[in-house]
């Protein structure tokens, strides 16, 4: 007989794969969201010509499209194997 561990396990299973995707929804919402304040930084070190900000920012971009990409990878019930291949 189950307990109402098991239970109350059984009934939340169903739910889990769709708040997950809720999430990484609103994960992905907010890398898009974070897109133009990016670009409002990079135009800022671009006009100060600091070299070393513009390159953090370009690494920083990098990280974004990759979040991005296994966003969409795990909404769409893939994995690339080797990271951000």
């Amino acid at each position: 007989m189950p307990t109402d561990e098991h239970e109350n396990a059984r009934r939340t299973r169903g739910r889990n794969p769709n708040k997950t995707i809720w999430n990484l929804k609103d994960a992905r919402a907010l890398l898009l969201d974070a897109y133009p304040h990016w670009q409002v930084a990079m135009d800022r070190a671009e006009e100060l010509r600091d070299a070393a900000l513009v390159i953090e920012l370009a690494r920083l971009r990098d990280y974004l499209a990759r979040l991005e990409r296994k966003v969409g990878d795990a909404l769409a019930g893939e994995y690339r194997e080797g990271g951000d291949d």
